[in-house]
């Protein structure tokens, strides 16, 4: 039976090797042996083991972390250009056969490996995978993140020693966020939805191409909305047809539905596809003016808190009894408090759950009040509908703001975002006197 330890050796021989052309010749050889004869053990095997998988990752992982650091090697060195490369990643892409942005994030990932003895350490023990280490690219290339890095590498680390490599992406996200509050940075929502697009045209073979990136917000909701109807149509399918269609594809007559609600108002959008109940009556698809649309986005109350420093997140986020569901800034949190179509449960400081929304969504009754003062949002010159608009909460609800008339106003999706992301537009509309009512009480 192949023995694990001797590639594991070898790999680790490889890595204190010095560039010594004998050496690395007889530790290639190793290699090739090595993994030659795990080759034949699994081929020969009746059954992989989970814990025989578990350590044919981690031998890969290591086979991996001594390519990164070669190729960071690589780069500081000279090779490349005596071989008329005009870079050492162009040189690493067309000799290994493999793609720019892959040889790219070797170099960077070998530049932590080299750079922090920490990384390295954890590496070598299989607590961290590649992975781990493309997410602290995010944050270790920055120079503005720098200072910040370098002390809190340990507790950072510490985190990706005991967290999955998708958990641990999300403790990066957070750990930017709040490095961002204290440099006086946009949150990385605000960031995106200031690039936020969408583009539609029709070639000239008459069918239409979508292209676009969407914000947290409308991002979610487009989501949700495509997946609910998805799902309902894919339950009205006959048996025999429901995987005609890619997903894709339904997402395509999914988005025609949701115009056509849209368009026809309180008349049900149809499928073109007839019912399966033995009729040709065309499917519908009804839309609601208050949709039940819900997100599995879970806050706890202390991301609100802006005492709350970033190394007591890094503390909170190694206890596996609480992971992270998603990374948001607290500006989004603070903005899906104050009006929205996804329910949001909220995590209490005592570890219990408000999954009401009442306590913090304006009811239909303040916001038909709000509608009829005012025709559009509040935001000068915006001509945004009332009733697309969302009910802000001029002292947040998450600070203690109540939900009642004298502390809400009206703002269209893309105003309440910069509301709660600029601070001089918060302070332009709050000069700003409310219009008189439209109606009067009598």
């Amino acid at each position: 039976m192949f023995a694990s330890n001797e590639l594991s050796s070898t790999i680790d021989g490889y890595l204190g090797q010095q560039d010594e052309s004998s050496a690395f010749d007889a530790v290639c050889q190793s290699l090739d042996e090595a993994i030659e004869g795990l080759d034949k053990f699994v081929a020969e095997s009746d059954g992989i083991s989970t814990d025989q998988i578990k350590k044919i990752v981690f031998l890969s992982e290591k086979m991996l972390f001594a390519r990164d650091k070669a190729s960071a090697q690589y780069e500081k060195g000279n090779a490349w250009s005596d071989d008329t490369f005009l870079s050492a990643k162009t040189a690493i892409m067309w000799e290994s056969h493999i793609g720019i942005h892959q040889a790219d994030k070797s170099i960077r990932r070998g530049e932590l490996l080299n750079n922090y003895p920490v990384i390295e350490e954890a590496a070598k023990a299989g607590l961290i995978t590649t992975d781990h280490i493309t997410s602290l690219l995010r944050i270790a290339d920055d120079d503005k993140y720098h200072d910040h890095f370098v002390s809190d590498i340990d507790q950072i680390i510490g985190n990706a020693s005991v967290l999955p490599a998708s958990q641990f992406s999300l403790v990066v996200t957070m750990w930017k966020h709040s490095i961002n509050e204290l440099l006086g940075e946009s949150s990385i929502e605000y960031e995106a939805f200031k690039e936020r697009y969408l583009d539609v045209y029709q070639t000239a073979e008459g069918y239409w191409i979508v292209d676009g990136k969407l914000d947290q917000m409308n991002g979610s909701l487009f989501h949700k909305a495509l997946k609910d109807i998805n799902n309902k149509n894919w339950r009205e399918t006959d048996a025999e047809d429901q995987n005609e269609l890619s997903v894709s594809q339904r997402n395509a007559d999914s988005v025609g539905y949701l115009a056509q609600g849209y368009l026809t108002h309180t008349t049900p959008a149809t499928s073109p596809h007839a019912s399966n109940d033995g009729t040709d009556t065309p499917k519908e698809f009804s839309f609601s003016y208050t949709p039940a649309l819900t997100a599995d986005i879970v806050i706890d109350i202390n991301d609100l808190d802006p005492e709350f420093t970033t190394q007591a997140f890094l503390r909170k986020a190694m206890n596996p009894d609480s992971p992270l569901i998603h990374a948001h800034s607290r500006q989004y949190l603070e903005q899906i408090l104050c009006d929205t179509t996804i329910h949001v449960p909220v995590k209490q400081p005592d570890g219990t759950f408000d999954l009401g929304r009442s306590a913090r969504t304006a009811p239909w009754r303040l916001k038909k009040q709000l509608m009829l003062s005012q025709k559009t949002c509040s935001a000068p010159g915006c001509t945004i509908p009332a009733h697309w608009c969302d009910a802000h909460h001029i002292h947040h609800w998450a600070h203690g703001g109540e939900t009642n008339l004298d502390n809400l106003m009206l703002l269209c999706r893309r105003h309440h975002t910069i509301m709660h992301n600029d601070v001089f537009f918060e302070e332009r509309l709050k000069q700003k006197e409310k219009p008189p009512p439209l109606l009067s009480s009598a």
